[in-house]
């Protein structure tokens, strides 16, 4: 009977000691923090390593569950928990003039429940256009996708495996430089540049430099005896996206007043092909008399993470090669009323008038929706030529869609293709782990 007995409870143990380990999921990853030295280097460095296990727990959690679904408050809460009883080990430091970043190693233990509770998007996002590349000499930009590639060079001072990875380390540095570089020339509004910003707000530019030092190595080469070269790849949006820098602690506002959403509409197209028009990474919308219809803060905090205020695309279609299905109805529009609306291929219709309902096993969808409103634009007005005036007619069929499609983002612009770089608007080379 005891033996019996013995074995009922090992058995019971066995299941909660089970039931226990499937209740959390552990995420090798990688944490940056960077913090100000506003009192002496210890305190900055301590804050970096908190900075550096909250970006760890993020970017953990971020790849087991979709975190912009998340409510703010909740996802603060499961960060902090989980950062108190993280397992890491500090991989790099630098100490600058200014500031400190900690780089870590970790592994975080990442709530099941969570999985279950906001599961992963089991679908991908598309405009059905090209996307809209700005390329610079050091990687170009991709303002459909939402993402920059850099490059950066490193000197190989000799063939042992010390030398690859010192060589390898610099090319991150200068990868890490060229990529804020990058970022500086563009577009943040209507009104100012990223440079212009961060001038005014300084805190933003800490949390930017972890953001970018947090980057994905997408490739690493020698191109010639010598040189080691690393390119990185660096979110525009999502949660560990650029715009984080420019929205993080500010309070949105509630979007336009509550009315009648049209249902049929499920998003807006713009054409800005012929006006000269500059991609920014928080376009606006305005009425000939100035007044706002659309910018960042009409938009969802959780939509604005996940897919940002706009894609800008160029007007060519989209190849559907490997895509899987696009939804029915698809829309090839444009706001002159240039081109027709798309309908599911007809015997007579050509590829350049409709794209194709297909069945496969990855399900597509449309950014602007199966029936977006199509607007036309008038002019790209403002210091960088990137907000977006309307007409009076066009003015209430985006008002139409305010509390509907517009909350939720889902907003695509058609401009011209670019040749070149960021309009010469670049701040000096800054290297990250080297002094200012």
């Amino acid at each position: 009977m005891k033996s019996t007995k013995s074995v009922l409870w090992a058995g019971i143990a066995l299941a909660i000691s089970v039931s226990v380990l499937a209740q959390v999921r552990t995420v090798a990853t990688r944490g940056v923090g960077v913090a100000p030295i506003t009192r002496d280097v210890d305190s900055a460095r301590r804050v970096a390593l908190m900075m550096a296990q909250r970006d760890a727990v993020e970017r953990a959690v971020g790849a087991e569950v979709r975190v912009e679904a998340i409510p703010s408050d909740e996802l603060t809460r499961v960060v902090t928990t989980t950062s108190g009883k993280l397992k890491y080990k500090v991989t790099n430091e630098d100490v600058q003039p200014k500031l400190v970043i900690v780089e870590i190693e970790a592994e975080v233990e990442v709530p099941a429940d969570l999985e279950a509770k906001y599961p992963r998007l089991l679908q991908e996002e598309t405009t059905g256009y090209q996307a809209l590349v700005q390329k610079t000499p050091a990687g170009e930009i991709n303002w459909r996708d939402g993402y920059l590639t850099a490059r950066g060079v490193g000197k190989l001072k000799g063939g042992d495996e010390k030398a690859r990875l010192e060589a390898r380390r610099a090319a991150q540095l200068d990868a890490y430089a060229q990529a804020l570089r990058m970022i500086s020339g563009m577009n943040l509004d209507g009104d100012e540049t990223v440079e212009a910003r961060l001038k005014k707000a300084p805190t933003a530019e800490y949390t930017l430099r972890g953001l970018v030092q947090g980057a994905e190595i997408t490739a690493e080469r020698t191109p010639e005896p010598g040189s080691y070269e690393v390119t990185i790849k660096v979110q525009l949006r999502g949660l560990k996206g650029l715009q984080r820098a420019f929205t993080e602690g500010q309070r949105k506002s509630d979007g336009p007043p509550a009315r009648a959403a049209e249902p049929e509409i499920t998003g807006l197209v713009v054409d800005l092909r012929g006006l000269g028009a500059i991609p920014s990474v928080f376009p606006e919308i305005v009425d000939p008399d100035g007044k706002v219809l659309y910018n960042a803060d009409m938009v969802d905090p959780a939509a604005l993470m996940e897919r940002g205020a706009a894609a800008w695309v160029t007007g060519a279609p989209e190849s559907t090669e490997g895509k899987g299905a696009w939804a029915p109805g698809v829309l090839r529009v444009a706001a002159l009323g240039v081109y027709p609306v798309l309908l599911p291929r007809a015997p007579w219709a050509s590829p350049w008038t409709s794209l194709v309902a297909q069945a496969a096993p990855t399900r597509v969808v449309l950014r602007q929706g199966p029936r977006p409103t199509t607007v036309s634009a008038t002019t790209a007005s403002g210091p960088n030529r990137t907000r977006i005036v309307v007409s009076a007619a066009a003015a209430g069929k985006v008002r139409s869609a305010q509390s509907g499609a517009l909350r939720q983002g889902r907003v695509v612009i058609i401009t011209d293709s670019m040749i070149g770089g960021t309009e010469g608007r670049a701040l000096p080379v800054i290297r990250l782990g080297a002094a200012r």
